[in-house]
């Protein structure tokens, strides 16, 4: 199944993505900022938007705190809910390797259910199940990051990982 999360830099939580933030940053006006950055307003055509939801586009951290968000949305809850299945997440795209098409159509489903929890849903068209004709070619192999890799990024130590890209991103002087 190939799945794509409509609009995901524009429909991203700001309580759940922050409560995943401050698991990983300890530092108190890091958080400070991510969310002044995450609420501030916006204007547009001379009017002022309030911004109740999402990261903003082209922002620098955006992909970092969305690729955040979705390790706890998606890739935690695929561990936890289908360690069987092998599958592997860029952005907001991603690929499972389901046995049958039935296989597939549940998971769609336990997806878009779980996707609708955290505030998110599926692209429509985007979002469907593809055949591979033969098992020759092993998705695991393509998929599944270097366990080296793997401790590297989701390590909790707020002194590494994402607490520190995020420590860093805010401190760079331009």
């Amino acid at each position: 199944m190939e799945f794509d999360i409509k609009g995901l830099f524009d429909n991203l939580p700001h309580d759940l993505l922050l409560k995943a933030v401050r698991k990983h940053v300890k530092c108190k006006w890091a958080l400070l900022y991510i969310e002044r950055w995450l609420t501030a307003s916006m204007e547009r055509d001379g009017e002022i938007i309030e911004r109740m939801r999402g990261t903003p586009q082209g922002g620098v951290i955006s992909p970092i705190l969305s690729n955040l968000f979705l390790h706890y949305a998606f890739d935690l809850w695929m561990s936890r809910t289908h360690r069987d299945l092998p599958w592997c997440r860029y952005a907001d795209d991603g690929l499972v390797h389901c046995r049958t098409e039935q296989e597939a159509e549940a998971l769609r489903g336990e997806l878009q259910a779980r996707l609708d929890v955290c505030g998110l849903q599926m692209h429509p068209t985007k979002t469907k199940i593809v055949y591979c004709k033969d098992n020759r070619l092993s998705l695991i192999h393509i998929c599944k990051p270097r366990r080296r890799i793997r401790r590297r990024l989701f390590k909790t130590d707020p002194s590494s990982g994402v607490g520190a890209i995020i420590s860093r991103v805010l401190t760079r002087r331009i």
